[in-house]
């Protein structure tokens, strides 16, 4: 019985991959269609032995065929995008799994749209973040185009390329003041972070940092996991590029919950769901006073129902789910202080705890 487990496993994984690819191979079957409807018009109009034919003629055709008239050799913009959907169930590819054929026909389009040179300086981790962080929309080429170009010409202005050999000024104390760092992994090898956000000193931060000061070191800590990303991945010769969040609400009250708070976690979510798609693999809430619980129930609502699925609200029994869910802390259990000059095996901290106590 145990011998046939991993091969009942290949067959589940090659079947969902399967599964994947057929539901991508439709839409783009949908999207040539159109494109092939437009082809054909153009045609018809080369054909007509010079004949003008009006932009008003042209337009009822495309309406009367409900496609969009746009000149596809030309980079879509944000006012081509269709609304966005608001998809309920869509479960994209595995970070570790091999690009699918429906993916590598956009990435061409995409490549072309924003031309060789560029295309192919894109870090690997963030063309796959857009790439199959909007692969459940329809346009779905043109929303990675316009999503990855703006975010391109953002990491330009901010130098977030080079974020981590130049930290902000105050990086100590800004840490001290909004604690977060890596405590462990889950079973699939994804870095698990923990944020003490009941420990989070918002009237001392914004005593010390103003807004726009504190934009680069949100950037500075997107970099960071960016990077702990890469190095994981390369040690399990496995792609992954997304986190697993625990935020730490206790001791949080409804007193730090003002204006300044949610301008701070206005601007986070701004830069993390703008230029770092599809980072977030899950998200427990954990030691949550009723005052969050209620914050929670109206902003789920606000948030894309993707993303709202993937937070996880929970109770007492928190520990059983990560056990449940496989999340591995290193020490056991939830550190009481995050330590911030890096990783140490436990027995080291232990040798340095004493050396220091002398």
């Amino acid at each position: 019985m145990t011998t046939a487990e991993p091969g009942i496993d290949v067959a589940i994984e090659r079947a969902e991959r399967e599964a994947r690819e057929a539901s991508q191979a439709v839409e783009l079957a949908k999207s040539r269609s159109d494109e092939h409807e437009r082809r054909s018009y153009r045609q018809s109009e080369r054909a007509s032995a010079g004949n003008v034919i009006s932009q008003s003629r042209r337009s009822s055709f495309f309406q009367s065929k409900k496609i969009s008239y746009r000149d596809e050799s030309v980079p879509p913009t944000r006012a081509d995008l269709l609304p966005d959907p608001k998809v309920k169930a869509f479960t994209p590819a595995s970070e570790w799994e091999p690009l699918l054929n429906g993916e590598v026909a956009v990435l061409a389009t995409v490549r072309e749209w924003l031309g060789g040179e560029r295309f192919d300086a894109v870090p690997y981790d963030l063309l796959m973040c857009f790439l199959r962080g909007y692969a459940y929309r329809q346009d779905w080429a043109e929303t990675v185009y316009v999503e990855l170009s703006e975010a391109l010409d953002w990491r330009d202005r901010h130098a977030a390329s080079s974020a981590l050999a130049h930290p902000p000024p105050h990086r100590a104390r800004f840490e001290d003041l909004n604690e977060s760092g890596p405590i462990g992994h889950d079973q699939e090898g994804h870095i698990v972070e923990l944020v003490k956000l009941g420990r989070l000193k918002v009237a001392e931060l914004f005593k010390h940092f103003d807004v726009e000061d504190i934009l680069p070191h949100i950037v500075y800590s997107a970099e960071a996991k960016r990077a702990c990303n890469l190095a994981n991945s390369k040690a399990r010769r496995k792609r992954i590029y997304k986190v697993v969040t625990v935020i730490d609400c206790a001791g949080l009250s409804s007193s730090v919950m003002g204006k300044q708070f949610q301008t701070l976690m206005r601007k986070t979510s701004e830069v993390l769901s703008g230029h770092y798609p599809e980072s977030m693999c899950k998200t427990y809430i954990i030691n949550g006073p009723f005052i969050v619980r209620a914050v929670w129930g109206v902003a789920k609502h606000m948030m894309h129902p993707i993303s709202a699925a993937k937070f996880s609200f929970l109770g007492s029994d928190w520990k059983k789910v990560f056990a449940r869910d496989g999340l591995i802390i290193d020490g056991g259990t939830l550190p009481d202080k995050l330590v911030t000059r890096g990783w140490a095996p436990p027995e080291d901290l232990s040798c340095l705890g004493k050396l220091a106590a002398t």
